[in-house]
């Protein structure tokens, strides 16, 4: 990930406030609508695992989410995995190599793409 997304990305957790979220959405260019979690407090949960980070893990609307460390850095993860290259939805943030993850397809030396973590 080059430096700017990592400031990018520090920004982005120091900001969850934690306390009144109520749906995660993790999506993509190669998946606009991404997939959510909607139970407040799964969420609340997974945005107090990224902001620390923490190692957390849960399963919600089909998918078994996780938050922990992977590499050189963090994972969050709705592929049922940590730190496996697989098929699903993952995102490694801080990761100096190739395998910063993927959405709704392979997950280590994926194709260009973005990701897109928000919590409304």
């Amino acid at each position: 990930m080059p430096n700017y997304q990592c400031a990018a990305w520090k920004v982005f957790v120091v900001g969850l406030t934690c306390s009144r979220y109520r749906v995660m959405r993790l999506s993509g260019s190669r998946n606009p609508a991404g997939i959510v979690v909607t139970d407040p407090t799964i969420v609340g949960s997974i945005a107090v695992a990224l902001r620390k980070p923490t190692n957390y893990a849960v399963n919600s609307n089909g998918f078994a989410w996780a938050v922990g460390t992977c590499g050189t850095g963090m994972e969050l993860s709705a592929a049922g995995t940590m730190c496996t290259c697989t098929n699903g939805y993952i995102l490694r943030y801080y990761d100096i190599y190739v395998n910063w993850g993927g959405i709704d397809g392979i997950t280590c030396s994926a194709p260009s793409q973005s990701i897109t973590v928000s919590f409304e």
